[in-house]
């Protein structure tokens, strides 16, 4: 070992002091200063100018998310087609849309199907005709148009909606039509209302009839003109144009449980709780009664 480095771990430690002390120098050194700055200031002048773009919360997303979003996507019922709604294909929304009950196409199978099953419900099924026409029907316009109809045509449903809808051709569709009206509130309230400027509504008639009752049961003789027209609606009313009634007639007999009392006695009771029996036996029957009489 020589003379000159007798202590190697000291040599080696005095080594790094000399080293770290001779960077520090060049570091602070002036010149080395002013050439680095001057560099940096060329390098600075080669780059195009541009604005600092500063990241935001949810920027946009890096090159995987934005080849998810461009890559397309596939139905999970078929699996090999666009999706239209709720990640089912045109052809099964469809299918779901217009048949009743709602289901899925038949070429639907396996795993597919069952996954399409669990976002079926959520495809709502379209409005069938007599749907739509109970909402057209509901429209205030409408229903006022159809009513003004209806009147016109003297109270004729079917009449009235032809008129007021003439692209109507069938008249058993006309008929379905017709029935709606009758059973849309706001066909009967704008009917009434029409009808009650004319007149002619539930109150209007109530009124008018009680106006006859008391001109037919006034006793002032001014009023004697009033009192005949007065009876004489209402006796066409009551009597010539009555409705016939379904009930039958009655015939009461005075007196005659006292001689069933004396004709039967004791069974009087149960004769009196037996049912009339049918009439409408064949004439043959009797003949064959008479000729068995006498034969004993």
């Amino acid at each position: 070992m020589s003379a000159k480095n007798s202590n190697p771990v000291m040599g080696a430690k005095g080594r790094y002091l000399e080293a770290q002390r001779r960077a520090a120098a060049k570091e602070a050194d002036p010149k080395r200063i002013a050439r680095s700055e001057h560099n940096r200031a060329k390098y600075a002048a080669k780059l195009p100018a541009t604005t600092p773009i500063q990241p935001t919360q949810n920027s946009a997303p890096n090159s995987s998310t934005a080849q998810e979003d461009t890559k397309p996507r596939y139905c999970i019922c078929h699996g090999d087609r666009p999706i239209a709604y709720h990640s089912l294909c045109q052809q099964s929304v469809d299918s779901l849309r217009f048949t009743r009950p709602p289901k899925l196409p038949s070429d639907v199978v396996g795993v597919f199907r069952e996954r399409a099953m669990e976002v079926a419900w959520r495809v709502k099924p379209a409005k069938t005709k007599y749907e739509l026409t109970q909402d057209k029907m509901a429209k205030p316009e409408v229903a006022e148009y159809v009513a003004a109809n209806v009147i016109k045509k003297g109270m004729d449903y079917e009449a009235g909606v032809a008129a007021a809808l003439p692209e109507i051709k069938d008249s058993v569709e006309i008929g379905i039509t017709a029935n709606i009206a009758k059973q849309s509130p706001a066909v009967q309230l704008a009917l009434n209302e029409s009808l009650k400027k004319r007149g002619l509504d539930g109150d209007s008639r109530e009124a008018f009839v009680t106006q006859l009752w008391s001109w037919f049961l006034s006793t002032n003789p001014a009023e004697e003109r009033r009192q005949l027209q007065a009876a004489r609606i209402l006796g066409e009313h009551f009597i010539k144009n009555a409705p016939p009634s379904s009930e039958s007639a009655v015939l009461r007999i005075e007196g005659i449980d006292d001689g069933l009392k004396k004709m039967f006695g004791a069974d009087y009771d149960t004769v009196k709780k037996l049912k009339p029996v049918s009439t409408d036996v064949p004439v043959e029957e009797f003949e064959e009664d008479d000729s068995e009489i006498g034969q004993d």
